[in-house]
Order: structure tokens, then C-alpha cells, then sequence
């Protein structure tokens, strides 16, 4: 039986024809030896054999064979047909056969070898094994598959840890954080770590990162123990912490204009140990413009400074910096200045600088000054807006004194426009050079210039308006006047009229109602006599909606006593302007002006307190008038009259009383207010002056009044008798009988 089983296994092994078995787990044991060429023993050990076993190829291995190494093998007293590799080795093979058929099915935990291992050195190995060739078989030959468990081989060597470090930095600005790495032989199990030598543990982990705070030298010692001793070391003045230097510009600051080709001082102050040298650069705006000085000394005392002479080539502008560098530091110490300082030219252009109004065919005088030597001649150009036009001339002397100047004629063909400018630049230094500051004008004679509405001007529609410009010699004795909408033209406002006298011309318009309101319109004012003289007005104005005043109170039936305090109110939409005038009407004339100019109001409405004065003469037929000041076609008058009543009223008699000759009657009447201190008393017949009872006599108090009166028996017969009754302050303040009473006999 085994010897078939035999012969198949050596079959199965030429053709390596495999057949799978189950089975569970093939491993080897772990081994540990105390010192370096001790053995240790492990067991090759198949846990179980479902199905017995024929025979094995298993390869063994140590992984680190610097560790350890196989000595031999023994196999089961059962084996057959064994063999090994060479040993010893770092890795071998082992072969046997059950030929007896001593491993039985189901056996368990069988013993395949056992394999003898050497330490070398310190240290932990593992050692695998693994199925050669048809592996491990069952009785009828098939395979089995077992996982495999390693094993791992430990040599245990009393060695003492040798303490060793290294930084990633050793020299630096505070704070400066190193990160230390251990790197100790032994190997330690822990570490203590003293960052400053002073016998204080700052750190126990394997690599630690320390910050140090504090400028200064610091030495760093390390303590690495294990289970058999420890070690120190010291590395002395190893960690060197420098203070942060500093770097401050002091001149130029910001605000400073300095002028080509002259002098001044750069200056800066500094702490610490900023290393000998700096590197000075001009900046214009963020970017460098030049190196002033690729390497000069910082300074002593905590100061430099450098004395700068500024080409007169320098570039104009007002976007100047210094930068001041340290070169031996240059990421953590620099300064630039605060706030941009301005470099000026060393010409300046004087005439024209700026709104002179010069003709084609005249002949002006270009000036400019200089300071100090830019040079023996200059460029002298015309611009139109930012572009040149024209070279005047490519060289003329720069002048004596700082002072020069260059005479010109113009052109017959020279084009009108208000945007030129002169620019004069030295032939020896092109970046010396200057501009005039604001723009001049050349313009046609005759010229007519647009005066109102000019920009911003904000005109009601159906407002009175006047449209006022000016005029050089003789445009002609007329002009068109067109109102533009963005540029088309909306409408001739004037086909012709005057262009004025003196100068100035005007035309009194009412801006049409029927315009759109909007804020894109001008006005343009041209010659009938030559087109070419023509102007347009410089900004839009706005054309706004229709403007309307409303009065509210007053608006008619409204009886208000003289001496009394009412409010006038009014309603507007639109802008009719700030200020009104408020009249007082009576029938249909001007009774009187209540204000020449008040406040039209806010929000759509205004008010005025009116106290009516005593001496108001009375009357229904009052109106309310209020006017706008700057467009008086805005106004409105009250829808109807009101009345204005007297402060003093007759009681008694008041119509209808029946008195005899010779009866004692008390006259009465009321009064409101302070209309004066006394009255005066009438008798009327027929609505006519009869007699006067009293020419003066006191008003009485609280209101009301009276005068006792005994008619006397010659008092005529009548039924057409009234009372009057007249304050003798305010004339106007009177007041009558409503209705007559009668006089009988006694």
C-alpha cells in the first residue's frame, strides 16, 4: 500500500499534476535564544490530517538572516525517504515520506520536523514556511491547502543604549523651533531630553520639536535608557537662538517732493544684528524700479544713511518708495517706506498750464522754468489730450537763470478744441520732462460759448427759463438755437435771433410742456451767418416733469376774525422751485404781499402762520394767492373766497327791536382778541352816519362790552335805525347792527 502510494507521489511530483486535499494549518513555533551563537529548537507542525498523510516539500526561511540562521533539521521517527537542503543557511528545504503509514486519517498535531536555529545578533526575525512543489499530501494522494502561520525567532543580548542625536536646525531667529531625531544604538525604550542643559526634562518622546523662546545658546543633552543601562550625551553650545533685527526707514517717510537731479539723505535706524550690509532699492508702486545699492553698510549705533542724488532722467511720479534690505537676512529684515513720496520734474512748464484760450494765426509765448542742469536744449511739443500732435521744435536752448521760453505761431489750420497741452522735455535727458497742468484751448475767431444751462441745471417743463452765452468779434448778427436729446436734436428752439451785444446774448424760453422729462439734454447755439461758429452746452441738464402748486387752505367758505392766526397751506409736485410768494387778494387786486420769499416747504407741501391784523378790512371776497419765486407761471390761487369777520360784533340791537323816544336801552357787542382799548359809538339811519353816541368810550372786558343810552324824545320816528361800533385803534376793526330796529313815540 505505501509503496504505491509512493510510487504516486513520486509520480505526482514529476508531472506536477496537484490535486487539492482539505486540511486546516501548517506552522512553525517561535524560539528565543539569550545570547549571540546560542541554538534554539522549533516544531514544524501540521494540525490535522483528515485524510493521513503520504509525504511533504516544505521550504523554511529566515527573513533576516543577519538574525539567525538554520542549523539542522530532525525528522519523525516515522519519516522516510528524508532530506534537506545544505545547512546551515538562511533558508532550506525538507522532504519526507510516511512509508509506514503511521499518520493515520484524522490524526492531529503532527510533528512534520524539527528545525534547530543560531543567533547571530540582537534582534527579532520572522521565519515562514511554505508548501514546495506538490506541497503536503493526504493518503490518496491529493494535496492539501493549508494556511500557513510563521513563526518568529527572537535573540535577546544585554546591550546598553549608546545615546545619539542630530537637529534639523541648529542656528536661527526666535522663536525658533527645531525638531530633534533620535538616533540612539541599543536600542533605548525611553529618552529624556534637557533642551537648555539645566537638569530639567523638557521631553520624554523619541523625537521631540522644542521652540525656543529666548535669544541664546543653548546646549542639548540626551538620556536614552533600556532594560540593561543607560546613556547621555551632550552636545555642547549646539542650539544658537539670535534676536530678530530690524530694519526701519526713517527719510523718505511719505509725503516728501523731491525734484530731479537734486540731493537728499536715506535714512533708516535698526536693533539687533541685521549683518553688515543692506541693499537700498527705489520702488515705484510695488515693483522695483532700480538698485540704489546692491551692498552698502547698515550703519552704526543703530542708524545708516546714504546720500541719493536723483538722475534727471529719474522717471516723474508720485508713487515713490525706498526699500531698505538686509543682505545677510533678507526674509525676516527689510522696511519700505511708510507712504509713497512724489518725484518732480526739473522743468516746469509755465505758460500755458492750464485754460488759456489761444487763436490759429497768433503768436504765443511757451515758458518754462528748470532747476539745476538737465541739460543744454529741450524738446518743445504740442498734445491734444494725452497725445502728441506736433514736435514745435526738436531743440531749442534750455534758457538762463532756471528760466526759458520759445515763441510760436500758430497755425491758420490749427483745429479748434479745449483739450491741448505744451510739453517740454530735456534732449538730454528724455525723463526730464513736464507737462502743462491742465489743458488750453485753440479756437476759431469769431467763437460763441454756450454759458446756461451748462451741466446740472435742472429745468422744469413749462418753466420760464433763459439761455444765456457768450461770443468773440463777430459770429454774425443772429443765431439758431436748437435743444439735443443724448445728440439728436429734439427741437429748434429759435430759428433766429440776436446774438446780443457786448458779448453775451440771452434768449427767454418756456420749456416746452409736451418735453419727456430727462437728465440727457442740451443746448446748442449756433450762428446763422457761419455754421462753424457753434457751441454746445459742456454737461446735460435735466428737463423735469411739469411742476404744479395747489393752495389747500384757504380754498373758500372759510370765515376767519381778524386778529386770529391761521395757517395757509399748499400742495406742489415736481420742483417749482425753493421759495414762494404769498399774497392776500381782495375781489380781484392785490390786497397785500404776506411774504416776498418763504420756504416752498418739503415732501410735497408747505404752510405759512398768518395772524390777520386788526385793522384787515372786512369782507367776503378774500383769496389766497402763492406764487412761485423762480418760475411765477407756477401759482395758484383759492378755489373760492373766504371772509374775514370783525373782532368786535354788535349784540344789541341787532335787528328787529322796537324802542321808544325817551326809553334807557343798553347797547352791547363782543369782541375777540386785543382790538385797542376803546370803541367809538354810531347811530345810522339808512346804513348812513346819523350821530356819534360816543367818540370814545372803554371796550369793556372779558369779551363783551356795553353803553347805557336814553334816546332822546326828539329822536326821530323810524324803523331804519342800526348801530356801529368801531375800535378807535383799528379803524377797520368795526362792526354793524345786522338788521335795523325802530325808534316809536313814547
Amino acid at each position: 500500500m505505501k509503496q504505491l502510494t509512493l510510487v504516486a507521489f513520486v509520480l505526482l511530483t514529476l508531472t506536477c499534476l496537484v490535486v487539492v486535499a482539505s486540511a486546516n494549518t501548517l506552522s512553525i513555533g517561535d524560539g528565543q535564544v539569550d545570547a549571540i551563537g546560542a541554538t534554539a529548537s522549533v516544531n514544524i507542525t501540521l494540525d490535522v490530517a483528515l485524510t493521513g498523510l503520504s509525504g511533504y516539500n516544505i521550504s523554511i526561511t529566515v527573513d533576516d538572516p543577519t538574525i539567525a540562521t538554520i542549523e539542522s533539521v530532525s525528522f519523525p521517527s516515522w519519516a522516510g525517504l528524508k532530506s534537506n537542503s545544505t545547512l546551515p543557511a538562511a533558508s532550506c528545504w525538507i522532504k519526507a515520506i510516511d512509508t509506514a503509514g503511521h499518520v493515520q486519517n484524522g490524526a492531529a498535531d503532527i510533528r512534520l520536523a524539527t528545525v534547530t536555529l543560531k543567533g547571530l545578533k540582537s534582534g527579532v526575525t520572522p521565519v515562514t514556511i511554505a508548501p514546495v512543489g506538490l506541497g503536503v499530501q493526504d493518503d490518496a494522494d491529493l494535496t492539501y491547502d493549508p494556511s500557513l502561520d510563521p513563526g518568529t525567532f527572537t535573540v535577546n543580548v544585554p546591550v546598553a543604549p549608546v545615546a545619539a542625536f542630530s537637529a534639523n536646525s541648529t542656528t536661527g531667529f526666535m522663536p525658533l523651533t527645531v525638531a530633534f531625531t533620535d538616533e540612539s544604538t541599543g536600542p533605548p525604550t525611553s529618552w529624556a531630553w534637557d533642551f537648555q542643559n539645566d537638569g530639567i526634562t523638557d521631553s520624554t518622546a523619541q523625537n521631540p520639536v522644542y521652540t525656543y523662546a529666548a535669544p541664546g545658546t543653548y546646549s542639548v543633552k540626551l538620556t536614552a535608557t533600556n532594560l540593561w543601562g543607560s546613556d547621555s550625551k551632550t552636545r555642547y553650545n549646539y542650539i544658537t537662538v539670535k534676536e530678530v533685527p530690524t530694519l526701519t526707514i526713517t527719510s523718505p517717510a511719505g509725503g516728501e517732493v523731491w525734484q530731479q537731479g537734486t540731493t537728499h539723505l536715506l535714512q533708516w535706524t535698526f536693533t539687533a544684528d541685521p549683518g553688515p550690509t543692506v541693499r537700498i532699492e527705489a520702488l515705484r508702486g510695488t515693483s522695483v524700479l532700480a538698485t540704489i545699492a546692491p551692498s552698502y553698510p547698515v550703519g552704526s549705533g543703530g542708524s545708516g544713511s546714504y546720500s541719493l542724488k536723483f538722475p534727471y532722467n529719474t522717471p516723474v511720479g508720485d508713487d515713490y518708495y525706498i526699500k531698505v534690505t538686509s543682505t545677510a537676512y533678507p526674509a525676516v529684515c527689510s522696511d519700505t517706506s511708510n507712504a509713497p513720496f512724489t518725484v518732480i520734474p526739473a522743468i516746469t512748464v509755465v505758460t500755458p498750464n492750464g485754460g488759456e484760450n489761444w487763436h490759429p494765426e497768433s503768436t504765443e509765448t511757451i515758458r518754462w522754468t528748470y532747476a539745476g542742469n538737465p541739460g543744454s536744449a529741450v524738446k518743445v511739443e504740442i498734445l491734444r489730450g494725452s497725445t502728441p500732435l506736433a514736435v514745435l521744435t526738436p531743440s531749442t536752448p534750455i534758457g538762463t537763470e532756471e528760466a526759458g521760453s520759445f515763441n510760436f505761431t500758430f497755425p491758420s489750420y490749427s483745429p479748434p478744441g479745449t483739450t491741448y497741452r505744451i510739453r517740454v522735455t530735456s534732449t538730454s535727458y528724455p525723463g526730464c520732462t513736464d507737462t502743462s497742468d491742465a489743458p488750453f484751448a485753440i479756437s476759431l475767431l469769431p467763437s460763441i460759448t454756450v454759458v446756461a444751462p451748462n451741466g446740472g441745471e435742472d429745468w422744469p417743463a413749462g418753466s420760464p427759463n433763459t439761455i444765456r452765452w457768450s461770443y468773440i468779434d463777430n459770429p454774425g448778427p443772429d443765431v439758431k438755437i436748437e435743444l439735443l436729446k443724448g445728440e439728436a436734436v429734439q427741437q429748434v428752439l429759435a430759428a433766429s435771433t440776436p446774438i446780443g451785444s457786448g458779448g453775451v446774448g440771452s434768449y427767454a424760453l418756456a420749456i416746452p410742456a409736451g418735453l419727456s422729462p430727462g437728465s440727457d439734454y442740451k443746448v446748442r447755439v449756433t450762428s446763422t451767418s457761419n455754421a462753424s461758429y457753434s457751441d454746445t452746452s459742456d454737461a446735460p441738464f435735466t428737463i423735469s416733469e411739469v411742476p404744479s402748486l395747489a393752495m389747500e387752505s384757504p380754498n373758500g367758505g372759510e370765515n376767519w376774525t381778524q386778529g386770529s392766526t391761521q395757517t395757509l397751506r399748499w400742495t406742489y409736485t415736481g420742483n417749482p422751485g425753493s421759495m414762494v410768494k404769498i399774497e392776500a387778494i381782495k375781489g380781484a387786486k392785490v390786497l397785500a404781499t404776506v411774504s416776498s420769499s418763504y420756504p416752498i416747504g418739503t415732501g410735497g407741501s408747505g404752510s405759512f402762520d398768518l395772524r390777520f391784523p386788526y385793522n384787515t378790512p372786512l369782507g367776503n371776497d378774500y383769496w389766497i394767492r402763492v406764487t412761485s419765486n423762480e418760475y411765477p407761471v407756477y401759482n395758484d390761487t383759492s378755489d373760492a373766497p373766504f371772509t374775514v369777520l370783525p373782532a368786535i360784533t354788535v349784540a344789541s340791537p341787532n335787528g328787529g327791536e322796537i324802542w321808544a323816544q325817551g326809553s334807557y336801552q343798553t347797547l352791547r357787542w363782543n369782541y375777540t382778541g386785543n382790538p385797542g382799548p376803546t370803541v367809538k359809538i354810531e347811530a345810522l339811519r339808512s346804513g348812513t352816519f346819523l350821530a356819534t353816541i360816543s367818540s370814545s368810550y372803554p371796550i369793556g372786558s372779558g369779551g363783551s362790552g356795553s353803553f347805557n343810552l336814553t334816546f332822546p324824545t326828539y329822536t326821530p320816528l323810524g324803523s331804519d335805525y342800526q348801530i356801529r361800533v368801531t375800535s378807535t385803534t383799528y379803524p377797520a376793526c368795526t362792526d354793524t347792527s345786522d338788521a335795523p330796529f325802530e325808534i316809536v313815540p313814547s
